[in-house]
């Protein structure tokens, strides 16, 4: 998240001096580039392609900038897109490319996308519809209504996207592409989201859950690329439907998937946004422990002197296109000037965010935390937390009881399990109301709830007990016009233990509902 923040930042006002970029020449093995990737190997692609640019003519130059772009744009780092693509764009202004001018404004467009600055994306997509336009490029013509309709798919205007995309779908369809892509696969990644779309806008939700999970779990077989972006924007759409569960055998996929590439010191930030879905879905299924295992320890262990680093690589590549565009367009310079001036702001401001994404770091394990220790249904402590707690501040002033639902198999049985949920729920909100200032409670398991009543010195737990239980009884239900009650086992002076304490009250509770329900009883308390 602050790499997305800094980089933002620093990349908004470089972008928007747009200086001269880098000029150079290029040689590549397009093999070897293949087999690379078919062996997930980034990382020694990546190199052999960005040293090639040393070498060769200017053609081969501009093939070469685009296979990099490409791998810039699935790694998601915007510096170096936003590198490449202002140096692919000048060279094939040099070279009278109007093809690859027309590539490096859809990748330029790309950068603001993934900075979610929609308006100054459009602007790069528009000048690449213009080109595309003038010499009948049917390939940027489909790249300006998919990324149309991916912007209107981000604000859930699902309509509009499904318009975008099936005019893209029939742009790409007449498309031709040469062999200097590695990837290339623009007709079924648009299809992909037409396939999503589609169900988004014409099925129930039912449906779409069905559906969305069946064109992730499809595309299996499919080449890096498409793989991720299946799973990837799948789960995302199942984990906005509420269907975590199916979301995260999804993201797992896609975690493996990146795991098992080798990106070696390329930077991207591709794990660190999966690794928050997958936790984000192990988080609303329940599993806690998965999720602060995927988001905490990251938390905790980042780097922000890497992060400052960083920061400065791209000062320096400014500074250095600053000297180059000094040099060669004098009229540049004062705004050229501006941006540096700019960085020590910048710096400033970076330091800010790292404080401010601690902070939320330290809410995120708050929150992590207390949903781990709470009860899903209820909102009170689970049963282990509940016990932890308690044996921790066992002293003799403490009291403990089982508070148990009268009838509850009954109510059951005759209205369902969502009545008896919202039976759960209701008495429990009781509860806490009642042992508010006096003590803590935590739901047990099924219809029974264990209550804590601290300073006994100051409060009698009997006379507690009892306003509990009358406050239950209290209650009025939509579905029937009898009380519902509960029955309560009570322990006045704590035992050495739970276990000790636990059996007493568990028997004192037995008792009572023999003896009729909707009663308290206890040996111990003064009554």
């Amino acid at each position: 998240m602050i790499k997305k923040i800094v980089l933002s930042i620093l990349l908004i006002v470089f972008i928007s001096s747009n200086p001269t970029p880098v000029s150079a020449t290029a040689y590549y093995d397009y093999d070897t580039i293949n087999t690379l990737i078919d062996d997930k190997n980034f990382e020694d692609a990546y190199k052999i392609l960005t040293d090639s640019l040393k070498e060769s003519d200017s053609d081969q130059k501009l093939k070469t900038l685009r296979l990099i772009l490409e791998i810039d744009n699935l790694l998601g780092d915007t510096d170096q897109l936003l590198l490449h693509g202002l140096e692919i764009v000048d060279s094939s202004i040099q070279n009278n490319s109007s093809f690859d001018e027309m590539i490096g404004y859809y990748y330029l467009g790309n950068v603001y996308y993934k900075l979610y600055d929609d308006t100054k994306a459009l602007e790069y997509f528009e000048k690449m519809l213009d080109i595309a336009n003038r010499y009948n490029y049917e390939l940027g013509k489909g790249f300006y209504h998919t990324f149309s309709g991916l912007i209107s798919y981000s604000y859930e205007e699902y309509d509009i996207a499904l318009e975008s995309f099936v005019i893209a779908q029939s742009h790409l369809e007449k498309a031709s592409l040469d062999d200097d892509w590695i990837f290339g696969d623009f007709l079924e990644d648009n299809d992909l989201m037409l396939s999503i779309t589609k169900s988004l806008v014409n099925d129930p939700v039912e449906i779409q859950i069905q559906t969305i999970d069946a064109i992730g779990s499809s595309y299996m077989e499919a080449n890096w690329n498409l793989k991720l972006n299946a799973l990837w924007e799948s789960s995302f759409v199942l984990n906005k439907l509420g269907a975590y569960e199916k979301s995260v055998p999804l993201l797992e996929e896609a975690y493996e998937h990146l795991q098992s590439t080798n990106f070696g010191d390329l930077y991207t930030n591709l794990q660190d946004y999966l690794k928050y879905d997958l936790a984000y879905a192990y988080y609303n299924t329940r599993e806690f422990q998965k999720s602060s295992e995927l988001v905490l320890e990251d938390a905790y262990d980042y780097d922000i002197k890497e992060e400052v680093n960083r920061s400065e690589l791209i000062n320096e590549k400014l500074r250095a296109l600053e000297n180059r565009s000094i040099e060669a367009e004098s009229n540049r310079q004062v705004r050229i000037i501006g941006i540096v001036s700019a960085i020590s702001i910048l710096l400033i401001l970076l330091i800010l965010i790292i404080i401010k994404e601690y902070f939320k770091v330290r809410l995120l394990t708050k929150e992590v935390y207390e949903k781990s220790i709470k009860d899903g249904l209820t909102g009170l402590y689970n049963r282990m937390a509940l016990v932890d707690k308690y044996e921790k501040e066992i002293s003799s002033k403490t009291a403990l009881a089982i508070v148990d639902i009268d009838d509850f198999k009954e109510i059951n049985d005759t209205f369902g399990h969502l009545i008896g949920d919202e039976v759960i729920q209701k008495i429990a909100q009781v509860i806490e109301h009642t042992m508010a200032g006096v003590g803590y409670a935590g739901r047990y398991g099924g219809e029974e709830f264990l209550v804590v009543i601290q300073n006994t010195e100051k409060t009698n737990p009997w006379d507690i007990a009892e306003a509990l239980r009358l406050n239950v009884e209290s209650i009025s239900w939509s579905f029937k016009s009898d009380p519902i009650t509960v029955s309560i086992g009570l322990l006045c002076h704590s035992k050495s233990n739970f276990d000790e304490g636990f059996k007493t009250v568990d028997s004192l509770l037995y008792e009572a509902k023999e003896s009729g329900k909707n009663m308290t009883l206890s040996t111990d308390c003064k009554i």
